[in-house]
């Protein structure tokens, strides 16, 4: 009997391509493994895509199979809405000639069979960071656009049916080689058609920041399916320079983890063998959601922090790099540090997020030494950092 997981990517597999499943695939469609196939789907944001192949199945109909079918109408509803909102924005920064540079799903989605097959809960934008506060501003005005202030890359704005857009003027915050390349993107990016404020980026550099952010992620906790959905998809639509990409992965210290990351994709994809590394990294993606788990998170700040009780202190009192990244201020003025640490800590309880954090304590002492160590083995092989 096939394994719920086996079951979700050979239909993930038939949802973007088209092809018809296998008996064995069809047979193993039972509502319990469908159940499972839901739970996984959801949590990683490919429920539509698994819809689409059970669309042209011969299912019986029960609850969870009414479940797909909701989640993928809702899906095209999602989308209508999202493509109204982003032309709308890319019209005001045109017509106030902004340069912007669309990002991820914004793009990614015109490469799918479908583009609502490709789930989104915002749109990211980015443009110049002396052009952020007129972006903000006209958006604001013209839009009637909700902003909840500048973050360390970001500012985030709300609009109409809680649609929401990420426009961002840095895109990696944290510093190392991938930032070195991507704080220099604009290099890299052409306008779409002269006198046109709308810029692509070349496809070698648009995939290598797909792999430097999903990396980030992966890096403090992981990174959902739908991620390597989108490397497949780039593998199979996009055409690049091979060496060119290479020379960025080099440059940017991200080989290794493109490498990794293709061998996963392989394997649930194109069904390549798994070596040891790759069911390492399955089970780090898998063990998570969009945005990876808890215990993984955990996992990696222990490391960070140094584990036991300067872990425990590290999350009271947060080290300046990373305070300084929430609270700007703190770049110009290092003395008022003190002051902001407890802005930090009514900033956690106000918004609920002090429970998230004693939750964060309680599931570290959980952790097996087993898990600690593959985990810690698995990122140095990613050729990441252990950084938060």
């Amino acid at each position: 009997m096939m394994k719920d997981t086996e079951v979700l990517f050979a239909l993930l597999r038939a949802g973007l391509t088209g092809e018809p499943v296998s008996a064995e695939v069809q047979a193993a469609c039972t509502e319990e493994i469908l159940e499972k196939v839901y739970n996984y789907a959801r949590q990683h944001g490919v429920v539509p895509i698994v819809g689409q192949a059970l669309s042209k199945m011969q299912v019986q109909d029960c609850e969870v199979v009414d479940d797909f079918k909701k989640a993928t109408f809702m899906a095209v509803y999602r989308y209508g809405q999202i493509k109204f909102e982003y032309e709308r924005i890319c019209k005001v920064l045109e017509e106030d000639q902004i340069p912007f540079i669309p990002l991820k799903g914004a793009v990614i989605r015109n490469h799918y069979p479908e583009p609502w097959l490709r789930t989104s809960g915002d749109v990211d934008i980015l443009v110049k960071e002396e052009d952020l506060d007129r972006a903000v501003d006209l958006l604001v005005s013209k839009l009637q656009y909700h902003s909840h202030g500048r973050a360390e890359h970001d500012v985030s704005l709300t609009g109409a049916n809680c649609f929401l857009l990420e426009l961002h003027f840095t895109l990696l915050q944290t510093p190392g080689k991938a930032k070195n390349i991507l704080d220099k993107v604009w290099d890299d990016a052409k306008p779409i058609a002269p006198r046109h404020c709308q810029h692509v980026l070349s496809n070698e550099m648009f995939c290598f920041y797909h792999l430097a952010h999903m990396a980030k992620h992966v890096q403090i906790g992981g990174s959902g399916i739908r991620s390597f959905v989108d490397l497949w998809i780039m593998g199979q639509k996009i055409q690049f320079d091979t060496e060119k990409l290479k020379a960025l992965l080099e440059k940017g210290d991200r080989l290794a983890f493109a490498r990794a990351a293709g061998k996963l994709v392989d394997y649930w994809f194109n069904g390549e063998k798994p070596d040891q590394w790759t069911k390492y990294l399955e089970t780090y993606i898998l063990s998570g959601k969009m945005f990876g788990s808890n215990e993984n998170r955990v996992l990696i700040k222990q490391k960070v922090y140094g584990g036991g009780i300067r872990y425990i202190l590290g999350r009271i009192f947060l080290p300046y790099e990373q305070l300084k990244e929430s609270f700007p201020i703190l770049k110009k003025y290092k003395w008022l540090t003190p002051i902001y640490h407890v802005v930090r800590w009514i900033r956690l309880i106000s918004m609920g997020r002090f429970l998230r954090s004693a939750h964060e304590l309680s599931v570290g002492s959980k952790i097996t030494d087993e898990t600690r160590d593959n985990t810690y083995s698995l990122i140095e092989h990613l050729g990441l950092e252990f950084k938060y």
